[in-house]
């Protein structure tokens, strides 16, 4: 089963909650008192959401700017952080809806799966490039634009690392989709040679005592009707 995308203002809700909860670890009151190591992340992410809102509504319906926000948000937590210890990685997988299978709970998986991946990480880059580039043109990229002034977020190695993370999931996309045409392949030249091949073995063999059965009962009926009936 493929990933659920969540609401845009599920995810932008769920990421303010989790934030809170964030800068209370920390012990902090603003996220200009986070470590920079991880307030880099957190500004970025609120700056996407900021430029996400001021896009047409002509041009980016609820589902586009889910897909782009979460297309940011898988990249940076499973790109960029750490993959077990930290607590912001669990803010962004909350806010994005994945989440493991706990049947204790009754909980379904949400995870994100290449198809999902490939196509929410492409919509993201499209979003990023489209700032950090004049309109149309990625001949030279804009000295000043919306992420520039971020102090802590090194944005060549999330444009690096988004760029590899959208080729991995292309590359198992037509992996997983050959290999899916090529079960499908098989299936059908299995069927085909069993056709071909006629009734199977055991169907011959209940035929033939079938048959027989039927033969005996047969030859019982005629042994009566010659048998002469004793007045």
């Amino acid at each position: 089963m493929g990933f659920t995308l969540t609401s845009y203002d599920e995810i932008k809700k769920s990421f303010d909650r989790g934030i809170l909860t964030f800068l209370g670890h920390h012990e902090v009151a603003s996220v200009e008192k986070l470590p920079p190591h991880r307030r880099g992340f957190v500004e970025f992410l609120q700056l996407a959401i900021k430029q996400i809102d001021s896009l047409p509504s002509k041009s980016a319906d609820d589902k586009l700017k889910a897909t782009i926000l979460t297309g940011l948000m898988h990249i940076v937590a499973d790109g960029l952080l750490p993959r077990s210890g930290s607590l912001l990685r669990d803010v962004l997988l909350e806010s994005m809806g994945v989440r493991e299978e706990n049947k204790k709970k009754d909980i379904a998986a949400n995870l994100i799966d290449a198809n999902n991946a490939s196509r929410m990480i492409s919509e993201a880059m499209k979003f990023y490039t489209n700032i950090v580039f004049p309109s149309g043109h990625t001949d030279k990229m804009l000295e000043q634009h919306a992420f520039s002034k971020i102090e802590g977020m090194d944005l060549v190695a999330f444009e690096i690392k988004a760029i590899d993370m959208g080729g991995a999931a292309r590359k198992q996309v037509f992996a997983e989709g050959r290999a899916s045409m090529l079960h499908d392949v098989q299936e059908r030249e299995r069927l085909e040679a069993e056709r071909k091949k006629g009734p199977s073995v055991l169907s011959s063999l209940g035929n033939m005592i079938w048959g027989n059965n039927k033969k005996s009962e047969e030859d019982d009926e005629e042994t009566l009707e010659k048998t002469p009936v004793v007045q």
